[in-house]
């Protein structure tokens, strides 16, 4: 998982103006290379929407959700040593006057979609092996 700041153009400036929250997931170990739009890439997408949509909060705030719709395409950082990933992103943004700048509720919903993501010991930026210990592989 990876969380950036949005930022919006405005005339000649920009502000940040909400946050993008990035899942990322990889094919099964074992399986041929990630191919963009393949059927393994779409099986992750699945899972990443199923866990997107459940780290979301319920009740209806200032702010709204919106997560990314599948893309035939592959990623790969730097960051992450050019691993090939499959990726989903939400984007948290004002449900009202689009453009201000980021506010209190924004940032408490990410903290707390985060904190859904540790809850299945999901890693912050590079993947450590360590981190999936105990979570079974089915």
């Amino acid at each position: 998982m990876m969380s950036s700041a949005r930022v919006g153009f405005q005339n000649a400036g920009s502000r940040t103006v909400g946050y993008e929250l990035v899942l990322s997931g990889l094919h099964a170990r074992g399986s041929h290379p990630p191919r963009p739009g393949c059927h393994l890439c779409k099986d992750v997408y699945k899972d990443l929407r199923r866990i997107a949509q459940w780290i979301l909060p319920n009740e209806h705030r200032p702010s709204f959700y919106e997560i990314e719709p599948h893309r035939p395409a592959i990623r790969a950082t730097r960051k992450r040593k050019l691993r090939e990933e499959v990726t989903l992103s939400i984007r948290i943004l004002h449900r009202d006057h689009y453009q201000d700048p980021i506010d209190d509720c924004e940032a408490r919903c990410l903290v707390e979609m985060e904190g859904r993501l540790k809850q299945i010991r999901a890693c912050r930026g590079e993947w450590q092996p360590q981190a999936t210990r105990g979570i079974r592989h089915d």
